[in-house]
């Protein structure tokens, strides 16, 4: 792994756990205490794994959804049906078929925590919104500067070639004098009034 991967790998790590903290201190203050968040996490996982009218869900589909083996997930079951979240029964036409359904305090608990993650959302999106905008600002920034840098760029070169030519002027040699402003043509949106003027000096010489 290299340097930039690890430091990259930290971040990750570091989110994920204030993230589960965030969301434990959350539980703690809904209105369902006696949950953790794996609780809610295997709540969320019944509802989304629901296929009927009625509300209910495999232990199959559910643990396969979280991931996990069926003897996990029957110990977590196990210990939200006494808690009072999940009912759990057999199927009616096939009687090994376990189903458990959402209880309506699950569904309280999964309101509340619902709205969690659209806070937490929404508060990201507006960070990055903030960091965005301010990515924009400093890139419009260099922008400016970089463009202002080859405008002093410019301009330091037609002022050498100006002063090439006007040496090349009294020293007679209008070989050098015609090649300097040739090259200044380049220039001439750079050259300021005063070097423009001394510009158009330099060029009756040859014209």
């Amino acid at each position: 792994m290299t340097q930039h991967e690890a430091q990259l790998n930290g971040f990750l790590v570091n989110v994920f756990n204030d993230i589960l903290r965030l969301e434990e201190a959350s539980i703690r203050k809904g209105p369902c205490k006696n949950l953790s968040v794996s609780e809610m996490h295997v709540l969320e996982a019944v509802e989304k794994s629901s296929v009927d009218a009625s509300g209910a869900a495999g232990m199959a589909e559910v643990a396969a959804h979280l991931s996990i083996t069926s003897g996990t997930l029957s110990v977590a079951v196990k210990t939200l049906e006494q808690k009072g979240y999940l009912v759990r029964s057999r199927g009616s036409r096939d009687k090994r078929r376990v189903t458990v359904a959402l209880t309506p305090a699950a569904r309280s608990a999964l309101e509340s925590h619902a709205a969690f993650h659209e806070t937490l959302v929404a508060r990201a999106a507006a960070r990055l919104s903030e960091a965005e905008k301010a990515r924009e600002t400093l890139e419009k920034t260099l922008e400016s500067a970089q463009k202002e840098n080859d405008t002093l760029s410019r301009r330091a070169q037609a002022n050498e070639l100006l002063v090439s030519a006007q040496a090349a002027l009294e020293q007679g040699d209008y070989a050098a004098l015609r090649s300097h402003l040739e090259a200044l043509e380049a220039y001439a949106d750079a050259l300021k009034d005063d070097g423009a003027a001394l510009y158009e000096i330099l060029r009756s010489y040859i014209d």
